[in-house]
């Protein structure tokens, strides 16, 4: 814990692999982009995803620690993410945020 204001500097190298896999069920994947990336119908938004092969997964969620609760995004298939009921809603992907990913079938994504 820092006592006074100070700045930190981090260096390192930028992955060169930024595809990661995902197997059937339930998955566990941090939102390594520097960008945020909504979530939404993919004519729109586009696929912050771009997962191969299409339409391979099924539901995102994420904790909200402010609600205690979990939030959650259904995919329909050759259209987009569109938020489940309830509450509290995220509409995109954060960076620094983990997520609950749900594939019918083994994928992979890329980060944009």
């Amino acid at each position: 814990m820092a006592q006074q204001d100070c700045i930190l500097t981090f260096t390192g190298t930028a992955p060169s692999d930024r595809d990661v896999h995902m197997a059937s069920g339930w998955n566990l994947i941090g939102w390594y982009s520097m960008n945020e990336a909504a979530l939404g119908e993919e004519s729109v938004v586009g696929d912050p995803l771009n997962v191969t092969t299409r339409n391979s997964l099924t539901s995102i969620y994420q904790f909200n620690s402010t609600s205690d609760l979990f939030e959650k995004f259904d995919h329909i298939a050759d259209w987009g993410w569109w938020p489940a009921p309830g509450p509290v809603r995220f509409a995109e992907m954060e960076p620094g945020r983990g997520y609950r990913v749900n594939a019918k079938n083994d994928a992979f994504f890329c980060f944009l």
